[in-house]
């Protein structure tokens, strides 16, 4: 077929054929006014950057944020990786005065960190370096939060860390199960969790497709807390899921809240100033 036909012929398929649906948002999201990076030595040589979401005026509380899959949180270049649920819902921390500090990884660990990684006691003393940075500059009550993976390094810490400051910890799409994964991988069950004294709260969505992070498994997982003065269970229902190839790494599935951010955030706050939460947020 002649060249100029061709044209022709793409040009009319394309005027015909249906609508493709919209794409999600870009993987790397750019600085907002009201973020900052920082870097802390945590060891010579190696530092932990954050990005710190804050708020207007003096923020009323701090979380500390774990992300999950490899825990990375810049990409190169100083851009800032959408990082699942813990990216997209860091924005709305600020609305209620609170302050989100996106944890990355170690600069002698570019590539990420697997679940070994994470609960080695390296992470213990990290963590310890960057909560001493913040608390300087913000001495308001500590919490952590995690999602996914980033659960057992909020789990790790409130066992491991022995810090009076942190007030407890969020466990988002926790993961529950490992079962045939592989060497290098971990679950919740592994860590001793009748040991933690601190309030817990679970954000989990009802339709986490991802086989690691069930919603049955989470259940479980919070009777376990045997120590603990509050346990608390929030259930998701909803949101703007997007089908995904992958339900645990798709950055708008269900597993990542993906929709539900705002409402998610605002029970998250809610709970760690005491005040009471719904048992769940509704489409």
């Amino acid at each position: 077929m002649p060249r100029g036909a061709l044209s022709v012929v793409l040009m009319l398929w394309a005027a015909i054929a249906p609508a493709q649906p919209s794409q999600p948002p870009p993987v790397v999201t750019p600085l907002e006014t009201n973020e900052e990076i920082v870097s802390v030595e945590t060891r010579p040589g190696v530092k932990v950057r954050m990005v710190l979401v804050k708020p207007e005026g003096e923020p009323k509380g701090v979380f500390l944020v774990y992300p999950g899959g490899s825990g990375r949180v810049m990409a190169q270049g100083g851009r800032v990786i959408r990082a699942s649920f813990t990216r997209a819902g860091a924005r709305y921390f600020p609305t209620h005065g609170f302050l989100a500090a996106l944890v990355d990884v170690p600069s002698d660990e570019t590539r990420g960190l697997d679940d070994i990684q994470r609960l080695d006691d390296e992470r213990i003393e990290e963590a310890k370096k960057l909560i001493d940075y913040l608390l300087r500059r913000w001495d308001r009550p500590l919490f952590a939060l995690g999602h996914s993976s980033g659960t057992l390094s909020a789990t790790f810490l409130a066992v491991k860390l022995g810090d009076p400051r942190l007030r407890g910890i969020v466990l988002a799409g926790s993961k529950g199960v490992t079962s045939g994964a592989g060497p290098r991988f971990r679950d919740l069950h592994y860590l001793p969790l009748a040991r933690i004294k601190l309030p817990v709260l679970f954000v989990h969505h009802e339709n986490d497709d991802c086989k690691w992070t069930s919603f049955r498994g989470a259940q479980l997982l919070s009777k376990r807390f045997d120590s603990s003065p509050r346990v608390d269970f929030l259930t998701v229902q909803g949101g703007n899921a997007v089908a995904s190839a992958d339900p645990c790494e798709g950055s708008w599935t269900p597993h990542d809240l993906y929709g539900k951010e705002a409402e998610v955030v605002a029970a998250i706050i809610a709970w760690a100033t005491g005040a009471p939460i719904p048992e769940r947020i509704g489409p």
